[in-house]
């Protein structure tokens, strides 16, 4: 029973310093999650996958790179699209982008006016999963949720009395 326990309270802390090791590095590598909405990038995204992104320095962009970028024409849309090329000769830096699913380039070249741009960096194929984009959503905040309450439950044991057995 004892061990048992000790295995328990092992996993649990094991778990605690995973997910706080996972939040540091996504801090320090600004990463983002976005959930593909379309599929004009298969078979690379799918619609429903959820894309892990990492800030770039717009400098650092190249052509093959696929950027998180705000529709020209909605600016509060974002979408995924690949570079297929990049123009610095005006001192700025412009990207013609192109969906691997899509026949053509996207209409507009889009200058990058922030320093750092999102980059898919990972994505996961949850598109696969039987469930609607708000079920993983549901699903999504669940997990957060259960590891917030493993987080307090592990605290709670480390300031609890021991007893005597």
């Amino acid at each position: 029973m004892k061990v048992w326990r000790a295995i328990k309270d092992l996993l649990l802390l094991l778990a605690t310093f995973s997910l706080i090791a996972l939040a540091i590095l996504s801090l320090h590598f600004q990463a983002g999650i976005i959930s593909i909405a379309s599929a004009s990038m298969a078979p690379t995204l799918r619609t429903g996958d959820t894309a892990m992104t990492i800030q770039v320095p717009r400098e650092m962009v190249k052509e093959g790179d696929v950027l998180v970028l705000p529709h020209p024409n909605a600016p509060s849309i974002y979408f995924a699209h690949r570079v297929i090329e990049v123009d610095r000769s005006g001192g700025g830096v412009i990207v013609e982008t192109k969906g691997d699913a899509n026949p053509v380039q996207d209409a507009w070249r889009l200058e990058l006016e922030s320093e750092e741009v999102p980059k898919v960096q990972f994505t996961m194929a949850t598109s696969r999963l039987p469930l609607d984009a708000n079920e993983r959503t549901l699903a999504g905040r669940g997990l957060f949720a259960a590891a917030l309450i493993a987080l307090l439950f592990s605290f709670r044991k480390a300031k609890a009395p021991s007893t005597p057995m």
